[in-house]
């Protein structure tokens, strides 16, 4: 039995890219243009709750010759780890592109996550644009490769010119666009996309200071009660730079639901992404511009169990005056999240640990306001400092604010 056991296995095995071979290229392609089209024509709006994870890679043994990505360089050792951040945001998905916010946030406005982190390599565009470019519009030239390496599915290439890209590469100093190429894999028994693989064209002459770039997505079928649809399930962005650094940037879907609608579907564990923050009530009381806040931590903030877009509370220590020249009670409730939570992971190592508060609570309802802190970083977030991988601010450590005035949420 055993050694039957051992034949029948790789028999097996190789049923699978026979039947992934046996398929009309042209007439699935065919299909799975329909299918994107379909689905970009249909598609609501969607929310998610994306956690995002930044990496900043050595190179192993020092720099290198500039080269073009494989894909497999970590997964080979080329590089150790240098600094890691990561954060918990809210997207919204559009037939137009994507705008970001922090978790339960006052609107979505940001481009990308840069906007709300600072600093780092990170990106958007990949839920919409990239499909719309290789799928519907003209120009693109389309190969069949044939069957994956090691799952039930094919693959093809594909190559978008820059005449009819919207691919936007940019840094603080330029923006271009570029053309792109790559490949994407699919069902060939029911046409749905599997993954879709972007490298931009020509990136070494477009953006000064890089090696190579690539991005993979991977997609899947969400069933809500307007129909179903293709949304993302993961994106994994690699740029490598001409100093040897290699940039890793990975975002997870989780909790997608229709923007309009309560219904919702999950790939992981967390709550549903909420519709917005709470309504305030009419006409609150608030500090004089200008006071200054003494707040003391009531949530424990530690490096290796939280990421920014957590939730992190405040009260504060002594009482201050209102706008009336009462007194706002020491105790009252302030709200925010956590902004940074960086770890060097080099021999010396360190921990940067940052917040925010954007809300205060009176007579039990949350009121958007605008603190800024005595020591801000350059995106005006409390930043603490401190030594080793894992760091903790522990309830009870007190931070000092301006307070700057009320902020009008547009609904």
């Amino acid at each position: 039995m055993l050694r039957f056991g051992r034949l029948l296995l790789p028999l097996l095995a190789g049923i699978v890219p026979a039947l992934a071979a046996d398929v009309d290229s042209a007439a699935l392609l065919n299909r799975l243009k329909a299918r994107v089209r379909e689905n970009a024509a249909s598609i609501p709006r969607f929310v998610c709750r994306i956690r995002l994870e930044r990496l900043d890679y050595a190179p192993a043994g020092g720099r290198k010759p500039c080269r073009t990505l494989t894909g497999h360089e970590l997964d080979n050792r080329e590089f150790t780890l240098r600094v890691s951040d990561r954060a918990n945001l809210d997207v919204i998905l559009t037939r137009d592109g994507e705008m970001f916010a922090w978790p339960g946030g006052q609107g979505f406005e940001a481009i990308t996550p840069n906007v709300l982190l600072g600093g780092g390599f990170s990106g958007s565009g990949d839920f919409s644009s990239f499909l719309t470019s290789v799928f519907v519009l003209p120009g693109v030239t389309i190969e069949y490769q044939g069957p994956c390496e090691t799952s039930a599915c094919v693959r093809y290439r594909y190559d978008v010119p820059s005449s009819a890209s919207k691919y936007t590469l940019q840094t603080l100093f330029e923006e271009v666009i570029v053309g792109y190429h790559g490949f994407f894999e699919a069902n060939p028994e029911t046409a749905d996309l599997i993954s879709l693989t972007v490298i931009p064209t020509g990136v070494r002459k477009a953006i000064s200071g890089t090696c190579d770039m690539r991005t993979e997505m991977t997609y899947a079928k969400a069933a809500i009660a307007s129909g179903v649809y293709t949304i993302p399930q993961s994106t994994e962005k690699l740029l490598l730079a001409q100093d040897g650094t290699l940039y890793r940037n990975r975002i997870f879907y989780q909790s997608c639901r229709e923007y309009t609608s309560e219904s919702s579907i999950s790939f992981g564990e967390e709550d549903p992404v909420k519709s917005g923050p709470p309504k305030p009530g009419p006409n609150p009381v608030l500090p004089s511009a200008g006071t200054r806040l003494n707040l003391r931590l009531v949530t424990k903030i530690d490096s290796e169990k939280n990421s920014a877009g957590d939730p992190v509370e405040a009260r504060l220590s002594r009482a201050a005056r209102d706008e009336s020249g009462h007194s706002i009670p020491a105790g009252t409730l302030f709200r925010g999240h956590i902004t940074r939570v960086q770890t060097m992971h080099e021999r010396s190592g360190g921990t940067v640990i940052g917040f925010r508060f954007d809300s205060m609570v009176l007579d039990g309802t949350p009121v958007p306001v605008k603190l800024d802190p005595a020591f801000p970083d350059n995106m005006g977030n409390e930043i603490v400092r401190l030594q080793g991988r894992r760091a903790v601010l522990n309830a009870g450590v007190e931070s000092r604010w301006r307070f700057e005035g009320a902020v009008v949420v547009v609904q």
